[in-house]
């Protein structure tokens, strides 16, 4: 296989659940500009005490998520889905539902990324469910210094009752 080739895993019709992590994706760690791709998959049940319950990615990686549940995840900051470090996002036809933040970022959160990439963090949402995550005053979608939420094609916001948010 072509260099290339090594950092681009395919994850199809997989179950993600009941992991931990002390210090970042309870479920799954991306790093160095790797680029999976999770088709059909479940990420759910999963606990980091740091960033990224169900999955944080750092450092230019480029995950694709078609097709995925991320449901019943919790960690400090960014429950569901955490991009730091340039990670740019893309996500279709999947649901974030049940993450839980202690502080912010319950279903996704833009973190911080390098300066010098002007790019930033970017998640980009296509026909895809955000509903009922919870975090401490905060929206389910945070941008902390990433440089927006990208597209949002046919994603559906859902409100959480009992935050407005």
């Amino acid at each position: 296989p072509e260099a290339e080739d090594e950092l681009t895993p395919r994850f199809e019709n997989v179950v993600i659940q009941h992991n931990y992590a002390l210090a970042r994706g309870g479920g799954v760690c991306n790093d160095w500009r790797s680029s999976p791709l999770f088709e059909n998959a479940q990420i759910r049940g999963n606990v980091c005490a740091s960033k990224g319950g169900g999955v944080y990615s750092d450092m230019g990686c480029h995950p694709s998520f078609i097709n995925s549940l991320f449901a019943d995840n919790r960690a400090e900051r960014a429950a569901g889905l955490a991009c730091d470090g340039s990670t740019q996002t893309f996500i279709a036809y999947s649901t974030f539902s049940n993450n839980h933040a202690c502080d912010i970022g319950s279903a996704i959160y833009l973190g911080t990324h390098r300066v010098e990439d002007l790019s930033g963090n970017q998640a980009h949402l296509f026909a895809s469910i955000v509903t009922d995550n919870q975090s401490l005053g905060h929206d389910q979608l945070d941008v902390e210094h990433g440089r927006d939420l990208g597209r949002l094609a046919g994603a559906d916001r859902r409100k959480h009752p009992a935050h407005g948010s």
